[in-house]
């Protein structure tokens, strides 16, 4: 008994860790590094890199966005949480973003942190890797 309690714990093991390197693997298809224009235009915006978990912005005009916390929303997209820092590293803007497939990214901006505290915000940024 004690054998077959062992083999089915390795194999539950083997199950699990194939999963999870799966879906890091799927993950890591959405939005590979390459420079990001603003959709619909050849007007580049920065430059987007895919590390585990996490997918990090550096606008040509300066601080950084990461985007993490994704989630399957279908139709080959990730529904995810974004956060942008200005130069100085404080937090400036944050919002939902999506992660396509296809390399579109979308932001929408729920919060403003520029006057030294949390405000409500609206606005959009639709970006697409080239």
């Amino acid at each position: 008994m004690t054998n077959i309690n062992s083999m089915l714990r390795g194999l539950f093991g083997k199950a699990m860790v194939t999963g999870i390197l799966t879906l890091v693997m799927a993950i890591a298809t959405f939005a590979q590094s390459g420079t990001l224009f603003y959709a619909g235009t050849n007007t580049r915006y920065g430059h987007i890199d895919a590390f585990p978990n996490v997918w990090r912005i550096q606008p040509d005009a300066g601080g950084e966005i990461k985007i993490y916390s994704c989630r399957d929303i279908g139709s080959g997209g990730l529904g995810c949480v974004f956060t942008q820092f200005a130069r100085d590293g404080r937090t400036s803007y944050s919002g939902d973003a999506q992660v396509f497939q296809s390399g579109a990214v979308n932001m929408q901006y729920k919060f403003d942190f520029t006057a030294g505290f949390q405000q409500n915000s609206s606005g959009e940024l639709r970006l697409q890797v080239k």
